[in-house]
């Protein structure tokens, strides 16, 4: 099922009992809300284009080919200069809206002019 986010478009396949991968559309400038994943480990796997992950840990900038592991309890957010293609596969329990902490439930949506710089800028971390 295809689902319409705020950044882009969502794709979720249930592979197992505690993995499911989504495919995700983001489109330039789109960013998540900061969140955790209370129950899930969450890697991403870029397909194409440039994805910048924020987390409490630092930041991470992907390019095609690489990949990134948010562990559970971290809180992390995305963030795309430019168009892109990520698979993020994750395992634990699947998420429901429920096990997901947000720092900020309106974080979610599309920056127009896809600065990098405001996304550093707003989006700091306790």
């Amino acid at each position: 099922m295809l689902e319409k986010k705020p950044w882009g478009y969502i794709k979720s396949r249930e592979i197992g009992e505690n993995m499911y991968i989504d495919k995700i559309s983001i489109q330039s400038g789109g960013f998540s809300s900061t969140h955790k994943h209370i129950e899930n480990i969450n890697i991403f796997f870029v397909l194409s284009g440039v994805i910048y992950i924020k987390s409490e840990i630092g930041l991470a900038i992907l390019k095609a080919g690489q990949s990134y592991t948010v562990q559970k309890g971290i809180f992390h957010r995305f963030f795309c200069a430019e168009d892109a293609e990520v698979i993020e596969v994750y395992f634990g329990k699947k998420d429901i809206e429920v096990e997901i902490e947000r720092l900020s439930g309106k974080g979610n949506g599309l920056h127009r002019n896809g600065l990098y710089s405001d996304f550093i800028r707003v989006n700091k971390f306790k």
